[in-house]
This record gives C-alpha cells, sequence and structure tokens, in this order.
C-alpha cells in the first residue's frame, strides 16, 4: 500500500510539471518541440496523444513534462500570451496544465475499489445502470462505424478522390462523405505543412552558403580588395 501512495504521489508532482499543448503541426516531432521549449527550461520528455477521431493518426497534441512546475507554469504563460515561433514560423499552439486523466499509464488512485453487483429493477441505481449500459452500448457502435469510415475514406483516398459528389440516401452516407472530405482536409493540411518545411529548409540552405561565402571572403582577404575597388573603408569590427 505504501508503494502505491508513493507511486501516485510522484505521479500527481509529474502532472503539475507537465504542459497540455495542441494545434500542433503534423510534421512536429518530439526533437522538435524539445528545441523549442528548451528556452524556458529543461524538457524531460514529450509524448504525443494519438487522434482517434481523424482517419489519419495525426498528432496534434501533446504532453510535454518539464523538470519543474515553475517551468511548466512559464510555458503556459509565455504560449498564451505571446506569439510561438517553431522553425523560424508563428504557430496557433495553446497550451493548458495537464490533467491526471491525460495520461493513459496513469497509476491507479490509492484506496479505488471497484465493485460489482447484479441490479434488481427495483433497485434505485438502476435507471442509472440501464442508461449507463446504453451509452456504452451506442459507443460501441459509433467506434465501429468510425472504423469503416476511416476504412472507406483510406479506399477512397487510394483512388485519387479529394471531393465526392453523391445523392444522400440516408444519415450514414452523409456522415461518411463528411468524414471522407474531413480526410482530405488533414491531408491538404500534411501536405502544406511538408511544402512549408521544404521552403524553410531550402532557405536555410541558402542563407548557409551566404555565409560561408563571406567567411571565405574575410579568410583570404578578398574583402580587402573588393572595399580598395570600390572605395569603401572596412575597419576589423
Amino acid at each position: 500500500m505504501g508503494n502505491s501512495a508513493e507511486e501516485y504521489a510522484a505521479f500527481e508532482e509529474k502532472v503539475k510539471r507537465t504542459v497540455y499543448i495542441d494545434n500542433l503541426s503534423p510534421l512536429v516531432t518530439d526533437a522538435v518541440l524539445k528545441t523549442a521549449l528548451g528556452q524556458f527550461g529543461t524538457v524531460e520528455s514529450v509524448q504525443f496523444i494519438p487522434n482517434y477521431v481523424e482517419p489519419k493518426n495525426i498528432p496534434q497534441c501533446a504532453l510535454v513534462v518539464t523538470q519543474t512546475e515553475k517551468q511548466a507554469k512559464a510555458i503556459i504563460f509565455e504560449m498564451n500570451n505571446f506569439p510561438f515561433m517553431m522553425s523560424g514560423m508563428p504557430r496557433p499552439v495553446r497550451a493548458l496544465p495537464a490533467e491526471v486523466k491525460m495520461f493513459a499509464d496513469r497509476p491507479i488512485k490509492p484506496g479505488r475499489r471497484i465493485t460489482c453487483q447484479w441490479l434488481d429493477p427495483s433497485d434505485r441505481n438502476f435507471d442509472v445502470a440501464q442508461k449507463l449500459k446504453e451509452v456504452t452500448q451506442r459507443h460501441a457502435r459509433e467506434a465501429s462505424y468510425l472504423l469503416q469510415v476511416n476504412l472507406n475514406a483510406k479506399l477512397f483516398d487510394c483512388h485519387g478522390f479529394r471531393s465526392i459528389n453523391l445523392v444522400f440516401f440516408s444519415k450514414q452516407n452523409c456522415v461518411l462523405i463528411v468524414e471522407i472530405q474531413r480526410y482530405s482536409l488533414a491531408q491538404l493540411q500534411l501536405e502544406e505543412e511538408e511544402k512549408l518545411a521544404a521552403e524553410q529548409s531550402e532557405t536555410l540552405k541558402t542563407n548557409y552558403k551566404k555565409c560561408e561565402m563571406l567567411e571565405s571572403l574575410f579568410s583570404d582577404g578578398s574583402h580587402g580588395r573588393l572595399a580598395y575597388r570600390f572605395n569603401l573603408k572596412v575597419t576589423d569590427d
């Protein structure tokens, strides 16, 4: 019991040092986040939260564990009050304090017990249990249907469809088309991010070549000859 209490206390302390960040680019990696947030302190770990709603599993949310609670609060304050730059571009990200329920690997709280029993229709909790059963069954049906929608969306995407116009015969067909369009938008967003990343990489290479050229001019004395040719005054500063 003592070990469980200590483990949960350590977990609660970890939650206080964790920041929940969403609206992330699909191309963001843990290394990018660690570099971007390193100015506020030490980032111990980054855990992306899988997106089970969209047809593609794009990491758009993450839990960032810092070294101290003060560092976590600093990240939340800065990201919510000032433009946040990532890879040289402003990003509309949002930072919030993490909550216990956000951790899939959270330990069991000490003292918590789960009991199971059959309820008679005359029991005062029977109606509540019946509603919970109905909600669970509905969620199971929705999850099964969503998996089928994801499969259909991937099949449509494999055939190159981006927009589909069909006659809607049922509510399920409407939902299917909406999900396929959302899948197409997610793909479009990913393509735009890849294009932006390529442009930024090319700009970085160009700037690096310019720096190399300037360094070469100063190292071999060419800058002095150029200054003399164009009647310019060059100092060591």
